[in-house]
């Protein structure tokens, strides 16, 4: 049988898409009154927003709620706000990475380099980031009012945001901090325990853990369920950023939607590199070395990072871990067969398998 994922995936990302629509339809009205420029900033977001993405988070979210609880109309608007929680923290993301591109067009900052064209690069670059900046804090005000105001119960809605801050926030920046540090360091001196730690911490918890807690907790789950959502959503989360660091170096941009091994060029030391630099020759590890964190690599020059990356077996390496990370959090699942709605598992299962399946 034929998975139900595409389909029920297009019904979620048009519900939130709505959603964003109500928000800015009626922020914009407020906007208009106040100055032109604000008008615009959130005429900018609202474009940002509803550009791109598989609103994959949103659907996460309604997964757990939907494991126990019956549809709700305002799911969808907690949904909405963790999708702009992320596209908040993605602005983050784009400023520290120095990123152009997100879902296949200019980033925040870019909108507004763009804008500032006329002025010297220093100034250029200063207020860009600073409206960057402010964008990021509109969205995650969009955020936190949505989950304020939607149509649960009060005590519901604070331990949802209290996921949102301790496991989406907190931890997410406490793993960007290790990966930033990390990029600092030389491939030969770099950890991989320690890669994997602030993955876990930065995508794992982020990407899957808190927004199934969040769902779950709306539908007033019993812990034992919330355990087992952990269990598959820290082993997939996990595969999930794997395979993102693959299509980093090997997608298509114009499938991923973002810049080619832009990853290279910050300096992050991701699976595929460490364990391509130790199974290299010393002339491979030099060149390795010099490529990781070098923002002027060449086209060939990527090339033949990629090419290191292939021959050395890191590449079948990892793609082999990250699947095997799959079935883990697929295995987990089975413990929740006769408690929760075998259609909701049956399509996290396929979120599972996706994961190493897609091209974006």
């Amino acid at each position: 049988m034929d998975s139900n994922l595409p389909n029920q995936l297009k019904v979620v990302a048009e519900h939130v898409n709505g959603e964003v629509r109500k928000y800015f339809s009626e922020h914009l009205r407020i906007a208009r009154d106040i100055d032109p420029v604000f008008e615009e900033s959130l005429a900018n977001i609202q474009t940002f927003v509803l550009r791109g993405g598989k609103r994959a988070r949103s659907f996460l979210t309604w997964c757990a709620y939907r494991l126990t609880a019956t549809e709700n109309s305002s799911i969808y608007q907690v949904c909405t706000a963790v999708e702009l929680h992320h596209f908040y923290l993605c602005t983050i993301d784009d400023m520290a990475d120095r990123d152009t591109v997100r879902h296949g067009g200019p980033t925040l900052q870019q909108v507004y380099r763009k804008q500032f064209a006329h002025l010297s690069q220093g100034e250029q670059e200063h207020k860009s980031r600073f409206m960057g900046e402010i964008s990021a804090a509109l969205i995650e005000n969009a955020a936190l009012e949505l989950l304020a105001t939607a149509g649960f119960s009060a005590e519901k809605k604070q331990e949802s945001l209290l996921h949102l801050l301790r496991i989406m926030t907190e931890q997410t920046a406490a793993g960007c901090l290790i990966h930033h540090d990390q990029n600092e360091e030389k491939l030969a001196e770099t950890s991989e325990e320690r890669f994997i730690r602030g993955l876990k911490h930065v995508t794992a918890f982020y990407t899957f853990v808190g927004l199934l807690y969040i769902g779950s907790t709306l539908a007033n789950v019993t812990p034992e369920i919330q355990k087992v959502l952990k269990e598959y959503g820290s082993v997939v989360g996990t595969a999930f950023q794997i395979y993102d660091d693959i299509l980093g170096l090997f997608g298509d941009p114009k499938e991923t939607g973002k810049s080619a091994a832009n990853d290279v060029k910050e300096g992050k030391k991701t699976l595929l590199l460490q364990r391509a630099h130790r199974a290299s020759t010393v002339e491979d590890k030099t060149f390795l070395e010099y490529a990781s964190g070098n923002h002027d690599l060449s086209e060939d020059e990527i090339e033949r990072v990629r090419n290191i990356v292939r021959k050395t077996g890191a590449l079948e390496d990892v793609k082999k871990e990250a699947k095997q990370m799959v079935e883990e959090g697929k295995a987990a699942l089975k413990q929740l067969q006769t408690s929760c709605d075998p259609e909701i598992i049956c399509l996290l299962e396929d979120v599972a398998d996706f994961i190493i399946d897609r091209k974006n």
